[in-house]
């Protein structure tokens, strides 16, 4: 992944695995991005719904969860141009399934899943740092900006669905938490 820092941006040899992991010569290409997108907005943090669960019991798919979210958006981040006739993204097949999702049950997965681990660090209990907090918000953000990005041109559908449902409050609230929480911070 350092590669971009050391590559310019010119060449052509430059993160080739992404751009065969997101053409059409890969033909899993629509599995890989269910599944990511599947193990990213599916999981949750919470568990059991016991407290200090995370002290007795290891999670196993935390690290899963964050490695599908890391390369979910490694893949999305690839450069693409974008068709002329508004159809969708030509060279990268990540973006152009994240176009096609239109389903309003599957927005409402989405939204649910990025909202509940969002919120994750404001979930408060009588007992103190009882429940367990997640330490990938930043990936999602980017995620959550991804999916209203790449749904603009004739795929503004998932944009609008966030904002018509009441469930608006509900992922501002974790944006404004984690917004807050990382002015300070210098990095």
């Amino acid at each position: 992944f350092s590669e971009v820092i050391y590559a310019p941006i010119t060449d052509e040899s430059r993160l080739r695995w992404v751009a065969h992991f997101t053409s059409a010569e890969n033909r899993h290409v629509l599995p890989l991005f269910t599944s990511l997108l599947n193990v990213v907005c599916a999981y949750d943090p919470v568990g059991m719904g016991l407290p200090y669960n995370y002290l007795l019991f290891n999670d196993s798919r935390e690290p899963l969860v964050e490695a599908a979210l890391q390369v979910l958006i490694v893949c999305l981040d690839k450069d693409s141009q974008p068709q002329a006739d508004d159809t969708g993204y030509s060279d990268n097949y990540f973006i152009n399934y994240l176009g096609r999702i239109h389903r309003e049950e599957d927005f409402d997965f989405m939204l649910k899943g990025i909202t509940r681990l969002l919120s994750n660090p404001l979930q408060s209990t009588y007992l103190p740092n009882s429940a367990k907090k997640v330490n990938f918000h930043q990936e999602l953000l980017v995620l959550l900006w991804k999916c209203c990005e790449y749904n603009q041109q004739v795929f503004q559908k998932f944009l609008f669905y966030v904002l018509k449902t009441s469930d608006v409050l509900e992922i501002l609230v974790p944006i404004l938490y984690h917004i807050t929480e990382s002015r300070n911070d210098p990095s």
